[in-house]
This record gives structure tokens, sequence and C-alpha cells, in this order.
């Protein structure tokens, strides 16, 4: 086979036997800009900067309203006493009556330590048995007691107001059905001063010790007599608990009653 078609048998065409790389032509014209592609992830934080320097101070504001006064303070210490002023012109009356003794304190108290029985109240304000007492613990001048153990009368001989105080121990037997209180009251002159008639009551036959008092406040004239009446519709026993009974260690009142000036006219 000649030398020629040999040849061409081994490389018949480009396609298959390509030849060497020729050299690289010249840079192309730039391309168009391409489409913004989608925004990348946040970035970390830069670091905080320096701080500015302070700002001029700003203008005054308006002043504020006035505010409430406050509570007045203490009372400052007494000054100097003044000169003495120039003696007035005498008046009309340079001698009037005047009484100048001084008035002092009336008081008294009395007791009695025996058993008593009152006979009943006759009915509206009318005075029952009068109490008696055979004790005094003290009188003065002007407060007469010496019939404290005769009638129960005690007289004041000086006008004024006075407290009187009383107290008794005391109680129903027999008892009725249904039960009744029973009461005692103050009475002046005969006539029961109103405001002054206090009561108990006795529940049980056995019963010894029943207490009822009273402070009351009156104006008594002088010569006035006052004395302590029963209330009750009935007799009225007053107990004095003897020692050494009803578990009791010492004597026990029946009653006692106590007045004592307030105010001397």
């Amino acid at each position: 086979m000649p030398n020629g078609e040999h040849e061409h048998n081994k490389c018949n065409c480009d396609k298959c036997c390509p030849g060497p790389m020729g050299h690289m032509g010249p840079q192309g014209p730039k391309g168009l800009q391409g489409a913004q592609g989608p925004q990348g992830p946040k970035g970390l934080d830069g670091i905080n900067g320096v701080d500015g320097a302070d700002g001029a101070p700003g203008k005054n504001g308006l002043n504020g309203a006035n505010g409430q006064d406050g509570a007045q303070g203490p009372m400052g210490p007494q000054g100097e006493p003044g000169l003495q002023g120039l003696q007035g012109v005498p008046g009309d009356c340079v001698q009037c009556p005047c009484d100048c003794e001084p008035h002092e304190n009336e008081f008294a108290q009395v007791y009695s330590n025996l058993d008593q029985n009152l006979a009943a109240s006759g009915g509206i304000n009318l005075a029952g048995g009068v109490i008696l007492f055979e004790n005094n613990v003290f009188a003065s001048p002007n407060i007469d007691i010496s019939n404290a153990n005769i009638n129960g009368e005690i007289k004041v001989n000086k006008s004024g107001w006075y407290t009187v105080e009383q107290e008794v121990c005391a109680n129903l037997n027999p008892l009725s059905e249904p039960l009744i209180a029973w009461g005692l009251a103050l009475f002046k002159n005969g006539a029961l001063v109103p405001g002054t008639t206090f009561v108990d009551m006795t529940l049980s036959p056995v019963q010894q010790a029943n207490n009822t008092s009273s402070l009351f406040l009156m104006f008594l004239a002088a010569g006035d007599v006052i004395s302590l009446h029963n209330m009750t519709a009935q007799n009225l026993n007053l107990n004095a608990i003897s020692a050494g009974t009803f578990g009791i260690n010492a004597q026990s009142n029946s009653a006692s009653l106590r007045i004592a000036s307030v105010k001397l006219l």
C-alpha cells in the first residue's frame, strides 16, 4: 500500500485527530453587570464608640408654686415683765363687802354592821323603811350626823353642791312569784330625789349577799336633811355577814353612806 494512502487512513479527519491548541486570543469586551444576589447574613455588632462630651447646661425651668405654710412652731420663752402701769382712778364702790373666808370642804361617812328589816314602800315615790347608821368614820363641823342612828337623817349646815354615795347588802326573803326587784333611794326633806333609785334582784332564798350602790350629785341648802329609804313593794332585809360565816373572815357592812362637798356657796 502506498505511503500516501497509508498515512491518510491513519488520520482520516480533524475530528478524529485534533491539532495542537492555538494561541490565546485577545480578551473580549466586558459583559453587562449581572443581577444583585440575595442579601447575606447580618454581621457581628461592632464595638461601641467612645462616649461624646457632655452638652452645654440647659436653661433654668420656671419656678414652682409656693408650698403650704408649715405648722405653727412652739411658743417662745416668756419675755421680761413690763413696767407697772399707773394706778387707775378709784371706782364708785371702794368699800364693797366681801366674804374673804376660805371655803373648806365638808364631808362625812357613816355605816352599819347590823341586820335591818326595812318596811315596804307604800306606793309610787313613797318612802319605805329608813336605814340607820350606828357607826361613823368622820364628819366635818357643818355636817350633822347626830340623828343618823335614830332616824337615819344627815343634815348639812352649808349650802352647796354635794356628792352622795350609798351602798347596801340586802335581799328579799321570802321571794314572791314572779320575782320582783328591790331598791333604795335618797330622800331630801322627806321627798324622793329623782335619779337616785337603784335596784337589784334576789334570785334564790339562800342568796345572802346582793349589793347595790350609787353615786349622785345634788344641791343642798343649809338646813337640808337627807336619808336613805326602801322603795320596794315589800319588806327588805339588810344583811351584815358575820366573820366566820359564808367564807368571810371579817364583819361586813350592811349599809354605808358618804357625803362630800364639791362646791360650797
